[in-house]
C-alpha cells in the first residue's frame, strides 16, 4: 500500500518554538499497513514509525520493502498439492514431506495440526483412514441395541484431536460430546476448524495414576465412550481405558478401535490382556469385535485394527 505525503508548509520566521512543539507532538505516528497473518490472510496492523522534521515517516529499512518473517509451517504448506508420502515406512512409522525442505512424522501432531485441514488431507484422504467412521457406526449400533436415545446422551470422546469423531457422532444425533486429548494443539485446531462440536474439550492424561482428569469427567454425567485409534502404541496405555470406563455408569455403550498389534493377549501389558481382564471382572460386556482396515501405509500396505464394541458392567 502506497503512502502519499503532502509537502510540509514552510515554517514562518520567528516560529522556531512552534516548530519544536510540532516535532515533539509528531515524533511518532501510527501507520496502518497490510500484512499476511499465519494463515495467509491479509489483515490490517498498526505500526509506530518515527517521523522526520517534516513529519514524514522515517523507515529503518528502504521504503517499499517489508521485514522478512520467519516462515511458518502454514507458509510452507500453502496448498496440499506438493504433499508427498515418504516410503517405505521407517521403523518408527510413516513420514510425509510437506515440501522439498520439510519432512515430518505422521504423528508430529503439533506441527500438522497447525495447518488447517492438513491432518484430514493426509490421514483421511491420502491414507484412507476409516477408524472414525467405523467407531461411530459401531457406537450408534450399540446405542440402538440398548434402546438409548442419542439426543439425551452425553458421550466421552478419547483422543479428540481435530474433532472429526465428535463431528461424526454429533451428526448421528448425539446431544453432547465431551472431548479429551493429551495435546493442547488438538484443542486449538478443533476450536479453529470445528467450533461448537464439543460441550467441553479437556486436556490431560487419563493414564496417569495421579491425574485429576477422571474426577473432572465424573461431573459431566457421561452416558457413553467412543475412541478412534487413541489407544495403544505411542498413544494412551491400557490404564487410560480402565480409567475412562470407570467414569461411566453401568449399561453405557462403548466403541473403540485399536491396532491389532496391541491386542495380542499373550502380552500381559497389552490391550488384549486388559480387555480380557475387564470382561472377566464384568466391567465390560463385549457385543461386537471385528477386524477392519484402519488405513494404508505411505506405500499402500493395509494396516488393520480391531473394533471393540460393548457395554459397561459393574
Amino acid at each position: 500500500m502506497d503512502i502519499v505525503h503532502e509537502p510540509s508548509a514552510p515554517v514562518p520566521a520567528g516560529h522556531t518554538h512552534f516548530r519544536r512543539l510540532t516535532l515533539v507532538r509528531t515524533l511518532v505516528k501510527a501507520v496502518s499497513i497490510l500484512v499476511l497473518d499465519h494463515l495467509g490472510e491479509i489483515v490490517p496492523r498498526v505500526e509506530l514509525v518515527m517521523l522526520d522534521e517534516h513529519g514524514v515517516p522515517r523507515f529503518e529499512r528502504p521504503p517499499g520493502r517489508c521485514l522478512r518473517r520467519r516462515r511458518t509451517l502454514a507458509d510452507m504448506v500453502a496448498t496440499f498439492d506438493n504433499i508427498r508420502l515418504i516410503g517405505p515406512p521407517a521403523a518408527d512409522g510413516d513420514y510425509i514431506a510437506l515440501n522439498e525442505h520439510e519432512i515430518v512424522h505422521l504423528h508430529a501432531y503439533p506441527q500438522i495440526y497447525a495447518v488447517p485441514g492438513l491432518y484430514e488431507h493426509v490421514v483421511q484422504e491420502r491414507l484412507r483412514c476409516r477408524s472414525p467412521q467405523v467407531a461411530v457406526e459401531g457406537f450408534l449400533r450399540e446405542m440402538t441395541r440398548l434402546a438409548i436415545e442419542p439426543s439425551s446422551t452425553t458421550v466421552l470422546d478419547i483422543g479428540s484431536g481435530t474433532g472429526l469423531v465428535g463431528e461424526l457422532v454429533r451428526g448421528g444425533g448425539v446431544a453432547s460430546v465431551v472431548g479429551v486429548d493429551s495435546l493442547t494443539e488438538g484443542r486449538i485446531a478443533c476450536m479453529r476448524d470445528r467450533p461448537g462440536i464439543y460441550t467441553d474439550y479437556l486436556i490431560g492424561d487419563l493414564g496417569s495414576r495421579s491425574g485429576t482428569l477422571p474426577a473432572q469427567l465424573r461431573g459431566y454425567a457421561l452416558g457413553g465412550l467412543i475412541s478412534a485409534g487413541a489407544f495403544g502404541g505411542s498413544h494412551a496405555p491400557p490404564a487410560a481405558l480402565i480409567n475412562a470406563l470407570s467414569v461411566l455408569p453401568v449399561g453405557a455403550p462403548v466403541a473403540i478401535t485399536i491396532d491389532e498389534r496391541w491386542m495380542d493377549s499373550s502380552d500381559p501389558d497389552g490391550f488384549g490382556a486388559a480387555v480380557e481382564q475387564l470382561t472377566e471382572r464384568g466391567d465390560l460386556a463385549l457385543t461386537e469385535r471385528k477386524r477392519f482396515q484402519h488405513r494404508i501405509t505411505t506405500t499402500g500396505e493395509p494396516i488393520f485394527y480391531d473394533l471393540i464394541v460393548g457395554t459397561t458392567g459393574g
